[in-house]
């Protein structure tokens, strides 16, 4: 728990504080831009998140696509200057970035068009065929980064669904009480400004806060939620003794742990949490949570890109040719000679290879 900062952030789309023109022109024609990780797989993630609602199976995708190219090369080679096989081979490394070719086939494997934004320009509709229903809706910048572009309708809902995911882990699996109250008071506090009133049960305890704006919040009981402190005996909320004493000394129940923390100027959990909680905003949880680790990484000196790290698993290409590679793990890493020891589990042997042999492990394999 660290001490609480004001804060003021609301709305899904439009109100979210974002001052890149790019999202502001996109705000007013109703649709909003969600940032991927600035990395060589942007296009796959877009295309694994609006086909399979993850951004995790991107490598699959990425497979996928270098598997339909070389199957309709046909389509593809005279688009693809130099030699064939090894585009697609250099395609099959996460390192290597999607473009305009790639979109193409991804559109025509999966039976879509695309709709393409660009900066300061409404997106353009790309047809394949008049059959697909359906649209690959893509933002691509001067430094041919793919984003993904939806409705604000759409990341309405999306907030919706964010908020009712983040209230079951903290409600129903961490039974902290009063999550929802908390949020609320940490990023909307002047909700509170103008004055309350409770609601009672028959046996005399709080059950809900009507606000004067006409917005109220249920009050959990102590029985049916967990204690936030390290230590519950000194829970003026969850302790049943401190409770009696607190009654008896001001006449009145105590506050949760969660709401005493909050009123203390500390805050129960981080205001990325709470952004998660309420649903008039939606959080980028992919892109937070990489900025995040990649922070720890840097801390640690570790890699966070490609988890290059000893005891780590791994691709290692062995040939040049497209496919060819075998599961191992990372030995050992001699920085100063840019040399990896990696194990083959499939041959038992040890090998030293450069950085570039070495690769992410596909998703498939972390099943």
């Amino acid at each position: 728990m660290t001490s609480m900062r004001p804060h003021t952030l609301k709305g899904p789309g439009n109100t979210l504080a974002r001052r890149d023109p790019v999202d502001q022109y996109l705000a007013n024609q109703h649709l909003y831009r969600k940032l991927m990780v600035r990395s060589d797989s942007s296009l796959f993630q877009v295309v694994a998140e609006q086909m399979y609602d993850t951004q995790n199976l991107h490598y699959e995708v990425r497979m996928d696509c270098v598997r339909f190219i070389m199957d309709k090369r046909r389509l593809f080679r005279r688009n693809i200057t130099g030699n064939f096989n090894d585009y697609l081979s250099k395609l099959e490394k996460p390192n290597t970035r999607g473009t305009m070719i790639e979109l193409r086939a991804l559109c025509l494997m999966y039976g879509r068009n695309a709709i393409v934004h660009e900066p300061m320009r409404l997106g353009t509709p790309v047809t394949f065929s008049d059959k697909y229903k359906k649209n690959f809706s893509v933002f691509i910048d001067q430094y041919g980064n793919f984003d993904a572009v939806y409705t604000m309708g759409h990341i309405e809902e999306a907030a919706i669904c964010q908020s009712i995911t983040f209230k079951m882990l903290y409600q129903m699996c961490f039974k902290l009480p009063d999550v929802s109250l908390a949020a609320e008071k940490m990023l909307n506090p002047d909700t509170f400004y103008e004055g309350t009133t409770l609601e009672y049960s028959q046996n005399g305890t709080v059950v809900r806060i009507l606000c004067r704006n006409g917005r109220s919040f249920d009050v959990d009981s102590p029985e049916l939620t967990s204690c936030l402190l390290k230590d519950k005996q000194l829970c003026d909320f969850h302790n049943r003794v401190r409770w009696r004493e607190y009654v008896q000394r001001f006449g009145r129940v105590p506050l949760s742990c969660t709401l005493k923390c909050v009123d203390d100027n500390i805050v129960p959990f981080s205001y990325s949490v709470a952004k998660s909680l309420d649903p008039n905003i939606y959080r980028n949880v992919e892109l937070s949570s990489f900025l995040v680790m990649k922070k720890e990484a840097k801390k640690f000196q570790l890699c966070i890109r490609d988890d290059f790290n000893a005891g780590a698993h791994c691709l290692v290409q062995r040939h040049k040719w497209l496919g060819h590679m075998k599961k191992g793990f990372i030995l050992k890493i001699d920085w100063k000679t840019s040399t990896f020891t990696v194990y083959l589990e499939e041959t038992g042997t040890v090998l030293q290879v450069p950085p570039n042999a070495v690769h992410p492990l596909r998703p498939i394999y972390n099943k």
